[in-house]
């Protein structure tokens, strides 16, 4: 498994376009996507500078606006931009689930990660580590860090991890995860454009949430004024009730049941 994985091929930038419009299930501007990549690159390689912000000032549809209207697809574009930074056999992001005691992948990419779905720990293990302490965490040696699985990792094919926190105050929101086949694979440099990133995530998952608060009311808002708009009817219970209870009477009473009845011809 070769550093940088090797399937973004000759044009990385396109590859990642392609990887977010499939997962998106649609087919998202190349001209936006192109201009996400492109300042999201930009941002970390200038040295990582503290006003790293979400991409899209040339015009162009920026991160913060594709986290509210489709958080997965934001995650999965931090996630490949991760991997190819970096260098990493893989990436992939979690988030905790409501109530719960664990997390979810939400975005991966690469070999050897969580597929889709998968659910991690947050007692055990490195990750559960990293969200108990709130703190990055990175294992150089998997077959001498006593801290990951080891023969896991070696099933895998894992020989480095770093594992970054999300976090949003006093709050783990879940974790962003780095892989590589490598001994030793991740620098100083490597966690600190994770950190970055890891910041990115944090504000999408925020902003996906306060664009969920504002469309509830909204959708509550349409229900009742279309049932303010719509004239009584009623209850198809009700006309059931209505229904059998007048048979009932009927049978109980024969003089409705007589003039129910066709008169008989006479003679």
């Amino acid at each position: 498994m070769p550093g940088g994985e090797a399937s973004v091929g000759s044009n990385p930038e396109r590859g990642i376009e392609q990887k977010v419009e499939q997962r998106n299930g649609t087919r998202t501007s190349q001209a936006s996507i192109s201009a996400a990549v492109a300042v999201a690159t930009a941002g970390v390689h200038s040295t990582l500078a503290p006003s790293m912000r979400f991409p899209g000032e040339d015009g162009g549809r920026s991160l913060a606006e594709m986290a509210q209207h489709d958080l997965d697809a934001a995650l999965q574009l931090l996630a490949d931009r991760a991997q190819y930074i970096t260098g990493a056999n893989g990436a992939a992001i979690a988030l905790r689930r409501d109530g719960k005691n664990d997390m979810q992948c939400r975005a991966s990419t690469g070999a050897n990660v969580p597929e889709l779905g998968a659910l991690l720990s947050t007692e055990f293990g490195l990750s559960g580590e990293s969200v108990r302490t709130r703190q990055p965490l990175r294992c150089d040696d998997a077959e001498r860090d006593p801290r990951v699985n080891r023969e896991g990792c070696r099933q895998l094919g894992i020989a480095s991890v770093v594992v970054m926190p999300v976090v949003n105050d006093d709050e783990v929101l879940g974790v962003f995860e780095l892989f590589s086949g490598k001994v030793n694979a991740f620098g100083e440099r490597d966690l600190s454009a994770l950190q970055r990133l890891s910041e990115m995530v944090e504000t999408a998952v925020r902003l996906a949430r306060a664009a969920e608060s504002v469309a509830e009311p909204s959708i509550a808002a349409v229900s009742a004024a279309e049932g303010a708009a719509s004239p009584d009817v009623p209850d198809e219970n009700v006309l059931d009730d209505d229904i059998l209870g007048q048979e009932t009477l009927v049978a109980q009473n024969p003089v409705l049941e007589l003039e129910a009845e066709p008169l008989a011809d006479a003679g």
